[in-house]
C-alpha cells in the first residue's frame, strides 16, 4: 500500500468513526445544563447538588463528580467556554483552569490513602476527541504504565520534545514546567506560544499534566492525526480505576 493510499484509507476511517461518534455520543450540552441545574450558575438561589460538589464564583469554576466513578472528577469554567479551541482561553484575564484543577486534586486523593501527587493527572481532550461542548478538565489518576514510562524517560527539559516510542500508542510531546510557570502562564498559553498555534488550531490538541518526581510538572500534548487514527483524547493517559492507589504502598514523590 502506498503512502497516499494509506493516508486516504485512514482519512476514510476517521470520517466513518466521526460520523458514528456524532450519532451515538451523549448529549453534548449535558455538562452545561448541570452547571445551571446542579451548580446553581446563573440562578438566584445558587444551590449546589450532586454531581456538582463545589462552585468558586471568585475564580470562575465548578467541580463535578464524573459519572465514570469515585476516582474521576471534572473542573468546568462557570463561563461559557466550548473547549480548547475557544480563543478566550488565551486572554490574560481568563483564569488558569489547569492550575485550579490541580488545587482540587484532593477530591481524587481522598478516595485512596496510598495516593501521592505523582499518581494524579489532569487532562483535556481535543475538539475531536470529546463528547461535550463545554470545556472540562479531567482530574483522575495517571495510568501506572504511563507513570512508569515517564519515570524511565527522566525528562528534564523545558523545551518540547517528541516521545519517540509514543504513549498508548499515540505520539506525544513532552515539556517540563516549574510550579511558578504552571501557575502564572498555564498549559494552554505555553502550548499556543511554543508550537505555535492559533486558537482554532488549539482545537486539534489534547493536553495533560502530571507531577514530576522532583516537584516540577510534566506537560504532555498530542495532536489529531488521520494516519494514526488519533483523535487527541489525552484522557487516554488516565486510569479510571486508580490502580496506583490500590497498591500496598503509594508512589513516592
Amino acid at each position: 500500500m502506498t503512502a497516499r493510499t494509506a493516508f486516504f484509507a485512514a482519512a476514510a476511517s476517521i470520517a466513518v468513526f466521526g460520523a458514528l461518534f456524532l450519532t451515538l455520543r451523549p448529549d453534548a450540552d449535558a455538562l452545561a445544563r448541570i452547571l445551571v441545574d446542579q451548580c446553581g450558575i446563573r440562578s438566584a438561589r445558587g444551590a449546589v447538588s450532586e454531581p456538582c460538589l463545589k462552585v468558586d464564583q471568585d475564580q470562575g469554576y465548578a467541580v463535578l463528580r464524573d459519572r465514570k466513578g469515585s476516582h474521576h472528577y471534572l473542573l468546568l469554567p462557570t463561563l461559557s467556554i466550548s473547549g480548547v479551541e475557544d480563543a478566550s482561553l488565551l486572554e490574560p484575564t481568563t483564569p488558569n483552569y489547569f492550575w485550579w484543577a490541580w488545587q482540587n486534586r484532593h477530591h481524587v486523593s481522598a478516595q485512596e490513602p496510598n495516593l501521592s501527587d505523582a499518581d494524579i493527572s489532569l487532562a483535556v481532550n481535543s475538539r475531536y476527541g470529546r463528547s461535550q461542548n463545554h470545556l472540562h478538565i479531567h482530574i483522575a489518576c495517571i495510568s501506572p504504565d504511563v507513570r512508569a514510562t515517564l519515570d524511565r524517560l527522566e525528562f528534564n527539559s523545558h523545551r518540547w520534545q517528541r516521545i519517540s516510542d509514543g504513549l498508548l500508542p499515540h505520539d506525544y510531546w513532552i515539556r517540563k514546567t516549574d510550579p511558578r510557570e504552571f501557575r502564572e502562564k498555564g498549559p494552554f498559553q505555553i502550548l499556543a506560544d511554543e508550537f505555535p498555534v492559533d486558537a482554532e488550531a488549539m482545537g486539534r490538541f489534547g493536553t495533560a499534566v502530571v507531577k514530576a518526581r522532583d516537584g516540577d510538572f510534566l506537560l504532555l500534548a498530542t495532536r489529531v492525526s488521520l494516519i494514526d487514527l488519533n483523535l487527541a483524547s489525552a484522557g487516554e493517559l488516565q486510569d479510571q480505576d486508580c490502580r496506583s492507589g490500590q497498591s500496598e504502598a503509594g508512589s513516592p514523590g
